[in-house]
């Protein structure tokens, strides 16, 4: 009897110890990949009809966090980002890049002389109606697809790509 409960608690012990360094180097090896920034996808559920028609409300998109780790987000890219007045994660498209030209008229903005939106912009803006701005270097100019409903850089002013989570994936 003495013998089975000797065994089982060396079989106690070798099991947890084994258990115990295969944790830590479940651990060390989840923090050296975050350190290198290795493709990392996190999930997420798109609220809201700012990228109507492109993504609607519960639609499930995936955010590649590496995307942009040796390369910049370009015009076109789906973007994630915490957005700067609600801290909240946000999805939006970017519009102009640095060295772009964006200008804001009364019911339209252009991008590099090219009308980008037509219609209801928001009345809030960082921007002077007329104005041309060039996006800094470094900086974007994001907006969602629904021009009508989305908060954007409009309200937000250029976005510093040192804020993108990552890019959107919808396929």
């Amino acid at each position: 009897m003495r013998t089975l409960v000797r065994t089982r608690t060396l079989w106690l012990f070798v099991s947890l110890a084994l258990l115990g360094a295969g944790i830590f180097f479940i651990r060390q090896k989840s923090s050296s990949d975050a350190s290198r920034r290795d493709t990392e996808l996190i999930n997420a559920t798109v609220i809201g009809a700012s990228m109507v028609p492109a993504l609607y409300s519960g639609d499930e998109v995936a955010i590649d966090r590496a995307a942009y780790a040796s390369r910049s987000p370009q015009t076109g890219d789906l973007v994630a980002l915490m957005s700067p007045d609600k801290n909240e994660l946000a999805v939006k498209r970017v519009r102009a890049v640095a060295e772009d030209i964006v200008r804001l008229e009364e019911r339209a903005l252009y991008v590099n002389n090219t009308l980008l939106a037509e219609g209801e912009l928001a009345q809030n803006t960082q921007f002077e109606y007329g104005a041309e701005y060039v996006v800094p270097e470094g900086e974007l100019f994001l907006m969602g697809d629904n021009f009508g409903a989305t908060d954007s850089s409009l309200l937000w002013g250029f976005i510093n790509q040192n804020q993108i989570i990552g890019k959107v994936l919808t396929e």
